[in-house]
């Protein structure tokens, strides 16, 4: 796992499997596309992409998140969305506003699901790319 603000091409260029996280606000995964730009020449054969943000899954357009962000790869395309929670400490005035707007709406509908069973379809994606069945 690489801080993207460390990452060379020689640490892309020789990995099966490339995986990008990021925070989604405004339906952009944050950092991806300039990621993408500077090291798409280095990323080989798959990358797997997924965003966190605070609303729960079902109230996501993850098509429209795939579309806004991935539309400049020219490689296979596997996007992921995970809930997450924000601490409210460490968000601007405004980001605490929509945070108390969406407040309510996001505890009624959180899941019960715990963080490994989350990220389960992105291991499960590692996985089959791991084993050639993708």
């Amino acid at each position: 796992m690489l801080d993207s603000k460390f990452v060379t091409h020689k640490d892309l260029s020789n990995k099966k499997i490339v995986i990008y996280g990021g925070h989604v606000f405004a339906g952009r995964v944050l950092g991806f596309k300039p990621f993408y730009r500077q090291y798409h020449q280095s990323l080989k054969q798959h990358l797997l992409v997924f965003g966190t943000g605070i609303l729960p899954e079902q109230d996501v357009d993850v098509r429209q998140i795939m579309q806004r962000n991935m539309d400049i790869c020219d490689a296979e395309k596997l996007f992921y969305y995970f809930q997450g929670q924000a601490k409210k400490s460490q968000l601007s005035l405004p980001h605490r506003m929509q945070l108390a707007f969406n407040h309510t709406k996001v505890e009624k509908q959180r899941t019960a699901k715990n963080g490994k069973q989350t990220v389960v379809p992105l291991i499960r994606a590692v996985e089959d790319i791991s084993f050639g069945q993708i």
